[in-house]
C-alpha cells in the first residue's frame, strides 16, 4: 500500500521485541525483496536462516537474494 518506511518500521520494532522470532525477519526480507533492495533482502533472510536453519524455503530466499544481488 505505498508504506513502506511504515511497514518496514513497525517490522524492525516487532524484531526488537521479539529478536529470535525468525518469521519477522523473513518478513522483513520479503519487503526488502518487493522494494527491489536486494542486499537488504539478503541480510533479512540470512538472520532468518541463522534463527531456522532448517527452513529450506528461507534457504531458498537466501540463494535467491544472492542470485539477485549478482545481478543487480
Amino acid at each position: 500500500l505505498n508504506e513502506y518506511d511504515r511497514a518496514r518500521a513497525a517490522l524492525n520494532a516487532a524484531a526488537a521485541r521479539e529478536p529470535h522470532d525468525f518469521v519477522t525477519y523473513a518478513l522483513l526480507g520479503d519487503l526488502a525483496t518487493r522494494r527491489g533492495q536486494d542486499r537488504q533482502a539478503l541480510r533479512d533472510y540470512r538472520r532468518a536462516l541463522a534463527l531456522n536453519p532448517r527452513d529450506e524455503a528461507l534457504a531458498a530466499a537466501v540463494a535467491q537474494a544472492r542470485q539477485r544481488g549478482r545481478r543487480g
